[in-house]
């Protein structure tokens, strides 16, 4: 048999690299997350109590183990049934502790091989909607990036759900591709993982009405091919939803995936309105607003501690509207003010609460301007908290700085509809939360955004190549005496 040819030779190296690349990326993400779980120690029992189950854990927490020990979807054996958090996140947490025991830091061990999965995905997505080096930049920013770092950490939804967002963006990328014949299975595999993600968190249940005109428009050269496409990838994201949203219609008498909406209307849309009207700190506008739902119910005839969520939701929604409907203009200020403080929050408090550390209440919103912002967070955090900032700080600026740039570079390309979907998805993700975005809500973003940073960096990296290059010649024609126009 003959020596392989020279080009032979050169497409396996290029395969070898295309598989090596990601997995030592992949290999740095997990890395970094497990060295961040053992500097938290999230075995310790003071530790699972003090700083692991604060806060929306502890929900998930009750409700896992009480579906486990007694079979019921609810915080506490002889509670009400829970219909406010969607399931899969639980039903995770029971898989867990079924086999290792009520063990809250395994689970964190394997948001960290989520992270790696995640990366291997996001790499694999990239590279097929934009290119080979874009993505290696998109998932080393995702492997290394300390926001995912932290909130692996945490007993929360966010590994889970990036990993499920990114799973479905893969396969649709693989679906409008037809590769290997295998576009239906694919379109199919990202319908299920689409669904599975809104169980995880509710937020992407509106993406259907975005990705079924995509899919149509893909195909439009063929309607039938593209009218079986939608069909498929919109009857599994219902199938994976229906039993849930089945059972809270039996509950509650609406077919909803989580009745959570009018409390979250509430604490992110109103009260930093009510805060801003009224020169007193977010957390207290909330407990405000909360307690005047909580006064209409009783006038109506109610305890507010005997309705459902989904009927106390409704007197929520209607103290949040009164605040939107009277100030509807200082209502959009405060919502587009929290939108960008959301893209820029650099969360120094959330590092300092799991390592253990100095924090006091830092109420970003409550600063008007940037220059009080920045006096504030001098004058109230920590060295630590300082000394992050320094490290956080030109990260997310670089990071969204290379976004920008790599969006309008490739919206310059003569096929946008690809990169017009990702961004409205991750427009959808970062302004769902309103006025009451933080880094939490910008995360499910990034999958969606990544693709555009790594674009962003690769044209940065070659225009200053290009600039180089012309430098060192124009020096060289200047020292050999050729004269330039």
């Amino acid at each position: 048999m003959g020596a392989p040819s020279p080009r032979g030779r050169a497409d396996r190296g290029a395969g070898a690299l295309r598989l090596r690349a990601p997995a030592a990326i992949a290999a740095i993400g997990v890395a970094l997350r497990l060295a961040f779980f053992l500097a938290v120690r999230p075995w310790s029992p003071e530790i699972e109590k003090g700083v692991v189950l604060i806060g929306d854990p502890v929900n998930y927490h009750r409700i896992a183990t009480t579906l486990l020990a007694h079979g019921r979807y609810a915080e506490y054996p002889d509670g009400p049934l829970a219909t406010f958090r969607p399931p899969l996140f639980p039903l995770v947490l029971v898989g867990v502790y079924a086999v290792v025991g009520v063990k809250p830091w395994v689970v964190l061990l394997l948001h960290v091989a989520l992270a790696g999965a995640t990366v291997l995905l996001l790499y694999s997505a990239v590279r097929r909607m934009f290119s080979e080096r874009v993505a290696v930049i998109a998932a080393a920013l995702y492997a290394i990036d300390p926001f995912f770092i932290l909130y692996g950490c945490e007993l929360i939804t966010d590994n889970l759900f990036c990993f499920l967002l990114t799973a479905m963006l893969y396969f649709l990328a693989r679906s409008v591709r037809q590769e290997s014949g295998g576009g239906a299975a694919a379109v199919l595999l990202a319908g299920l993982c689409l669904g599975a993600a809104t169980l995880a968190r509710p937020p992407s249940q509106y993406l259907p009405l975005l990705i079924a005109p995509y899919l149509a428009y893909r195909h439009r050269a063929r309607p039938p091919l593209a009218a079986a496409r939608v069909t498929l990838f919109l009857a599994a994201f219902a199938m994976v939803l229906a039993p849930w949203v089945w059972r809270n219609a039996e509950l509650t008498g609406r077919p909803v995936i989580s009745t959570m909406g009018g409390y979250q209307f509430v604490v992110l849309h109103a009260a930093p309105l009510a805060a801003e009207q009224r020169g007193i700190p977010t957390a207290e506008a909330e407990r405000t607003l909360l307690a005047e739902a909580d006064s209409a119910m009783r006038a109506a005839g109610h305890d507010p501690g005997a309705l459902t969520d989904w009927a106390r939701g409704d007197y929520q929604s209607r103290v949040a509207w009164r605040y939107i409907a009277a100030d509807p203009i200082r209502f959009a200020r405060v919502t587009a003010r929290g939108v960008v403080t959301g893209l820029l929050n650099i969360n120094t408090t959330g590092f300092s609460r799991i390592l253990r550390l100095r924090t006091e209440p830092f109420d970003v919103m409550a600063q008007r301007d940037p220059a009080g912002l920045v006096h504030a967070f001098f004058a109230r955090k920590s060295g630590f908290q300082i000394a992050l900032a320094a490290v956080l700080v030109p990260f997310v600026l670089t990071l969204h700085a290379l976004t920008l740039i790599g969006t309008v570079v490739r919206l310059r390309r003569p096929d946008r509809a690809e990169a017009i979907l990702l961004l409205v998805i991750a427009l959808n993700f970062v302004t769902i939360g309103g006025a009451g975005s933080g880094v939490r809500y910008r995360l499910p973003a990034m999958p969606f955004t990544l693709g555009f940073a790594g674009l962003g960096a690769v044209t940065v990296v070659d225009a200053w190549r290009s600039w180089r290059g012309w430098s060192r010649a124009r020096g060289f024609a200047t020292h050999q005496g050729v004269r330039h126009p």
